[in-house]
């Protein structure tokens, strides 16, 4: 899209006596702070799906570690693990940090 809106450019700014650009530079700083503010929102979605699937796997690793304390048997305790998948997300080492820094 914004080279869409650059090519109709090129040959007035090719011009030894370039006509006024029509507002256009107006639109392209516009679409500049657009994209600036798009991108900061997919940052802020990445570090809230981040921090979500860190809860997500906290919380099914505690519910597979207090069924580790009932008297279920271990492969009924295997087959609830592999159902309920504790590694959620790509950042179990701040899992684990958490983890550690709750437990003591």
């Amino acid at each position: 899209m914004y080279v869409l809106l650059l090519m109709p450019l090129f040959p007035k700014m090719q011009d030894k006596t370039p006509s006024p650009l029509n507002h256009l530079d107006t639109l392209l700083e516009g679409t500049y702070q657009e994209l600036l503010s798009l991108a900061d929102t997919e940052e802020e979605a990445q570090s809230s799906l981040a921090r979500a699937s860190n809860e997500l796997s906290a919380g099914t690793r505690l519910l597979v570690l207090l069924l580790r304390s009932s008297q279920a048997s271990k492969e009924e305790l295997d087959l609830v693990e592999a159902a309920l998948f504790p590694d959620v997300g790509d950042c179990q080492e701040q899992v684990r940090s958490c983890v550690r820094v709750c437990v003591c």
